[in-house]
């Protein structure tokens, strides 16, 4: 795995991976 030195990085990844999961539940409409 990649280092990670910014907490920001993370919260990021994590963040765009759960919209991700989520996609099909979510209209496009919806995501900003």
């Amino acid at each position: 795995m990649a280092k990670k030195t910014r907490i920001e990085d993370i919260d990021s990844e994590a963040v765009i991976n759960s919209f991700r999961l989520d996609d099909t539940s979510i209209p496009p409409e919806a995501r900003s």
